[in-house]
């Protein structure tokens, strides 16, 4: 059986595309905050659900990567 290796670009870039995630969730929960006017104690208090959506924004975002790649190299080979 063959080991698998992972670069280490591959996984920096992967960690960029998370902690963008995390910084669009935050944002997100920092406008709710100032815009209903609540407590900034849920910026805490709110961490699983930003948590959660922060795995669905890297989802999505996987998911758009890997349908422009299918895209690119269906074009690509329709070229040559």
């Amino acid at each position: 059986m063959k080991d698998i290796i992972i670069k280490g670009a591959i996984i920096r870039r992967e960690l960029l595309f998370l902690l963008l995630s995390i910084i669009i969730a935050f944002g997100m929960n920092i406008y709710a905050i100032i815009t209903f006017e609540t407590s900034w104690a849920e910026l805490l208090t709110q961490l699983p659900f930003i948590i959660l959506i922060t795995l669905v924004i890297y989802l999505i975002i996987l998911f758009a990567r890997i349908s422009f790649l299918g895209i690119y190299k269906l074009l690509k080979i329709k070229k040559e």
